[in-house]
């Protein structure tokens, strides 16, 4: 199984040399590799380049506090906040949310041809169906979508994960929960939004208003940026659906209370 990151090309050092840099919105460093060509801005020798490069971001990209929602229907699970973090390759849910959606899943799953599989250790759940699964699409008719729902029930913003942000299919041809237990893995009582749920939503990040939006966006085609709106476009057009706040990673405080935050 084949591990997928969002990442660019990008020449570092005095002369150039391309790297791969992974674009990782939950990290609050940016890391150099030593071999970075390091002529006048480094102070270690260039020989071997014995320091690390690195440049620390104190904030992490943290929401309100959200509902979690399955097929549309409300769960016990509320008042968890989420991390967007790009540079997670899957989901992960606290032990609250976890146990509660693997509950619902496998209960929708009752009567249905998918079957669970110990055979197959490529995540901790799997379904095996009667025949061999070639893609999501052949399996994503068995499962419903997962919601989280921020704000209150009138006017909260929906993020919306369909089947295929959060399921995969594995090199044995099962279909595996793409949604892991982050306790399990030293997490605490974090909750994070990785790549898998990523998909078909097109994400913005607004350091200055300490906001995140986010919108359907059909991911195989480039974004129009020949269009200059000037910075005038008004929170509605910039934030059409989504709203977040910044908080401290890992800080033991709750950003939802935090004063200096504020909601869409």
């Amino acid at each position: 199984m084949t591990l997928r990151y969002y990442y660019v090309l990008l020449n570092i050092g005095n002369p150039p040399k391309l790297f791969d840099l992974d674009i990782d919105t939950g990290s609050d460093l940016t890391w150099v590799p030593c071999d970075a060509p390091c002529n006048d801005p480094c102070d270690a020798p260039c020989n071997g380049c014995t320091k690390t490069l690195v440049f620390s971001f104190s904030k992490n990209y943290k929401t309100g506090p959200a509902e979690l929602l399955f097929n549309d229907k409300t769960t016990c699970v509320k008042g968890i906040n989420f991390i967007f973090d790009s540079g997670s390759s899957y989901t992960y849910f606290n032990s609250e949310a976890y146990p509660a959606i693997l509950d619902l899943i496998r209960k929708d799953l009752k009567g249905k041809p998918l079957k669970d599989t110990k055979e197959d250790k490529s995540l901790p759940v799997c379904w095996k169906d009667k025949k061999p699964s070639k893609t999501v699409h052949d399996v994503k008719k068995y499962f419903k979508t997962i919601t989280l729902r921020f704000g209150s029930r009138k006017k909260g913003q929906l993020l919306q994960i369909q089947p295929e942000s959060y399921l995969i299919i594995t090199e044995k041809e099962n279909v595996c929960l793409g949604i892991l237990n982050g306790t399990e893995i030293g997490l605490q009582n974090y909750n994070i939004i990785g790549d898998i749920s990523f998909q078909g939503i097109m994400v913005i990040y607004d350091n200055e208003k300490q906001m995140i939006g986010w919108i359907p966006s059909d991911c195989d085609k480039l974004p129009n940026v020949g269009r200059d709106d000037g910075g005038n476009l008004s929170e509605e057009e910039a934030y059409p659906r989504g709203f977040g706040l910044i908080g401290e990673l890992f800080s033991g405080t709750d950003a939802s209370k935090n004063k200096k935050d504020r909601e869409l």
